[in-house]
């Protein structure tokens, strides 16, 4: 099923170690590699033998199967990550107008406030 390595790793088994980390994302203080493993098998849909293999450098040669489930689960990844920053940007942007329109209110309000003190002041 799994083979041990015995030479040296493929670069697309480099490849698939580096995805699958990103695929666990951040490890919390409290949670054990094991635990951070599984995360990362569960988003990926594959067994947490197989994760293991991949995180540890063991497969020389992975199978397709395995190959073609981490690489969706990173382009999955990749696609929410790239949601997650159009929503922040747009309401960042959005924030931002919202402050713009403040700031032209209170201008608009301190000229108002100055053509009464200039016409309460050639009144008299």
């Amino acid at each position: 099923m799994l083979e041990k390595a015995s030479g040296r790793m493929t670069a697309v088994a480099y490849d698939l170690k580096d995805r699958l980390i990103a695929i666990a994302g951040e490890r919390a203080w409290s949670e054990t590699r094991e635990a951070w493993l599984a995360r990362a098998a569960r988003k990926c849909g594959i067994s947490y033998r197989q994760a293991k293999s991949i995180f540890y450098n063991e497969l020389r040669d992975p199978k397709a199967s395995l190959v073609e489930s981490v690489l969706a689960s990173a382009e999955k990844l990749k696609h929410q990550e790239a949601a997650t920053a159009r929503f922040e940007s747009e309401n960042q942007n959005a924030d931002y107008r919202y402050i713009v329109d403040e700031i032209k209110r209170a201008h608009e309000k301190i000229e108002a406030l100055q053509a009464q003190i200039q016409a309460l002041a050639t009144r008299d």
